[in-house]
C-alpha cells in the first residue's frame, strides 16, 4: 500500500525520491511505518508471531476475526497457524 501511494505521488510532482523519503519519514509515525513494513514483509505466520509477542494478552479480549483482519489474513488461516504452531511445540 505504501509503495502505491509512494508512485502515486511521485508520478504526480516532480520530487526526488530521497525528498519524498524525508518528507514521509516526518509525516508517517515510525509505528506505522513499522508495521507496514511486517505487513508488507513477513509471512502471515511471522505476523502473527510478531502480534503474539508484541501482544500476547489481546487474544484473550479480542475475537481471532479482528486479529485475523489487523493480520491481513483470513481467520481460518489465523486458525490454520495457530493450530500448525501448536502441533510443533
Amino acid at each position: 500500500m505504501f509503495n502505491a501511494l509512494r508512485t502515486h505521488i511521485l508520478s504526480r510532482v516532480e520530487m526526488p525520491e530521497e525528498d519524498f523519503t524525508r518528507v514521509t519519514e516526518l509525516m508517517i509515525p515510525k509505528k506505522l511505518r513499522k508495521r507496514q513494513y511486517i505487513l508488507q514483509a513477513g509471512s502471515a505466520e511471522e505476523r502473527y508471531l510478531h502480534f503474539l509477542n508484541k501482544f500476547p494478552d489481546l487474544f484473550q479480549r479480542v475475537p481471532l476475526q479482528q486479529i485475523a483482519s489487523y493480520l491481513g489474513i483470513t481467520p481460518q488461516s489465523l486458525r490454520r497457524i495457530r493450530k500448525d504452531l501448536t502441533a510443533r511445540k
